[in-house]
């Protein structure tokens, strides 16, 4: 996956990781959906190559993209009389990517084609099958009498073993009197001797009934073998086929008889990115769980990463989804360069993508990993930085950014400012009104740092939502709070609330009562703001009890207070 990008991990870990999705039972149970167009280029080429021409697949894509998966649900079909060919299945390995020509000789110790190839009625002449014993110490004693060879210059030997090799497919070929698919997996562990190969195999059998198939990753291609593909490309005799993820109709596909809620197919489909092998094993752990084969996997990655690399890696990790470079360089707290030369190699292996000039995780799987694999103190001096270098942004901005300021000050154990924030962002929300979301920031802050305010102001927003008997029930429980703390105003104002929601509820009498109480606290000097919003509610109180006269006169107060004090016509609190 973008995920699974990049380095090169411990072969045998990657190895049972990388091939586990292909071969496991529980892999295949799973059914096989979309790479329709993919199938098709492939039965194309494959129809090529039966006509006589030699034809190159390059098979593109990250781990757990799929690309072993598609050759065996496609490979299953060249065994009818119509598609017969015979194939060829390599696999390079990097635990031997410096042994010349290992894919091959592994599939030649495991294949019964070694025994047909040497033998008597063999097809290749015993010189040949000489040059290939060379390259197979381990059959040189089953067949000690072939001729001995003349030592050979460095050159002249790679030639003659690469003419005998190919010799072995045209024998297999003539034998089998059907098209060859030779497809090696993992080819960028494919030693250099090899990619040569490759290169004389496709001038040497241009007009041989043959299809060579390539599947690696291109982000991790040695350097000759990006040399064979980019010459290939340029004289166009290859095919390139790039995998994509899965769309979410392929994925929902896939999870069909998984018994998931809709919801969570689809955070599945979000976290895995559309990669169907993180989706096999997210499904395979309860609902919000990370997979101890993906951590393992990830950790791998990561540790082949270089040390600015995973430093850039995790400060995105906790100002994920939003990375702009600024935040990111600040958090991070390298330099321009060393953090742009760390996210040129985090594009490059595939764990970033650059969109629209910020940055995100091409698999956000990745970033909740990265995250839960932070200790305490590095969590918090990153989200303490993030959330420095956010509050340099403007005033205007604050509003906006608030809820991510939320998180790093929480990320960083401040508690006090992450409520501070969350209130804030409650208040945005408000007035977009949003009222679930400034509902849960109010509860947020509370529960971050309650106070008999934050407790206020969450009974505010149901009020103003609608919720009048819960925002009546809210502003009780305020009260009780201030008188506690003997804050005579702060009980002042939450009788005022408790009055106005009992006006919102036509019940008059505990207007009046909690009005009244409120008066008897109030005055001038220490809150004229909360005086003229008791005074308005007598004014509505006595429209509606039809006391024009008693009502005009409250009015009147609450206009000359607000007068004096320079107060809104219509004091809200």
């Amino acid at each position: 996956m973008v995920l699974l990008r990049s380095g090169n991990p411990t072969s045998s870990a990657l190895l049972s990781a990388r091939r586990q999705p292909s071969h496991s039972s529980a892999s295949l149970a799973l059914p096989f959906v979309g790479r329709q167009s993919e199938r098709t280029l492939l039965d194309t080429e494959m129809q090529l190559a039966a006509r006589g021409e030699f034809r190159i697949v390059l098979l593109t894509g990250e781990i757990g993209i799929g690309k072993s998966r598609l050759w065996q649900e496609w490979s299953a079909t060249l065994t009818t009389p119509r598609k017969r060919a015979t194939i060829i299945d390599m696999l390079a390995l990097e635990v031997m990517q410096g042994a010349p020509f290992a894919p091959l000789l592994i599939w030649f110790n495991q294949s019964s084609w070694s025994r047909q190839l040497f033998s008597s009625s063999s097809l290749l002449s015993p010189t040949l099958q000489g040059e290939i014993l060379r390259l197979l110490p381990t059959l040189q004693l089953r067949w000690s009498d072939l001729p001995q060879l003349p030592v050979q210059s460095k050159e002249e030997e790679r030639l003659r073993i690469f003419e005998a090799v190919t010799q072995v497919l045209l024998a297999i070929q003539k034998y089998e009197d059907a098209p060859v698919v030779l497809f090696l997996d993992d080819a960028h562990w494919s030693d250099t001797m090899m990619i040569q190969w490759f290169d004389y195999l496709a001038q040497r059998l241009s007009s041989t009934p043959f299809l060579l198939l390539l599947a690696y990753r291109s982000e991790e291609t040695s350097p000759a073998l990006a040399a064979l593909v980019a010459r290939w490309r340029y004289q166009r005799v290859a095919q390139h086929c790039s995998l994509p993820h899965l769309n979410e109709e392929e994925a929902q596909a896939i999870m069909e008889s998984s018994g998931k809620a809709a919801i969570e197919k689809q955070y599945l489909y979000r976290q895995s990115a559309g990669n169907p092998y993180v989706l096999r094993e997210l499904l395979q752990v309860p609902a919000g769980g990370v997979p101890a084969s993906l951590v393992d996997l990830v950790r791998l990655h990561i540790a082949h990463l270089p040390e600015t690399a995973r430093q850039v890696m995790q400060a995105a990790a906790v100002l994920e989804p939003g990375i702009d470079f600024e935040t990111l360089r600040k958090t991070c707290g390298r330099s321009e360069d060393e953090t742009l030369d760390a996210l040129d190699e985090l594009t490059r292996v595939g764990f970033l993508v650059e969109l629209k000039g910020q940055y995100a995780f091409a698999q956000p799987l990745v970033a909740t990993i990265m995250r839960e694999n932070l200790s305490g103190p590095r969590r918090s001096a990153l989200h303490r930085r993030a959330a420095e270098a956010c509050e340099l942004m403007t005033v205007e901005q604050l509003p906006l950014i608030a809820r991510q300021l939320v998180v790093h000050y929480q990320g960083a154990g401040e508690r006090e400012q992450a409520a501070h924030y969350a209130e804030i962002a409650a208040e945005h929300a408000r007035m977009m009104t949003d009222w679930e979301e400034a509902i849960r920031l109010c509860l947020q802050a509370r529960t971050l740092a309650s106070t008999p305010a934050r407790t206020l102001h969450l009974g505010q927003v149901l009020l103003e939502k609608g919720d009048f008997e819960e925002a009546q029930t809210i502003f009780k429980v305020v009260f009780h709070e201030y008188q506690a703390r003997e804050d005579q105003q702060g009980a002042a104002r939450a009788c005022l609330n408790i009055a106005l929601a009992a006006l919102r509820k036509e019940h008059l009498d505990d207007v009046s009562s909690w009005t009244q109480q409120a008066l008897s606290i109030l005055n001038t000097e220490n809150d004229p703001a909360g005086l003229a919003l008791a005074h308005v509610l007598l004014s509505s109180m006595s429209s509606m009890t039809g006391r024009v006269q008693e009502a005009e006169h409250h009015r009147a107060e609450a206009a000359r207070l607000a007068r004096t004090h320079n107060l809104p016509l219509n004091p809200v609190f």
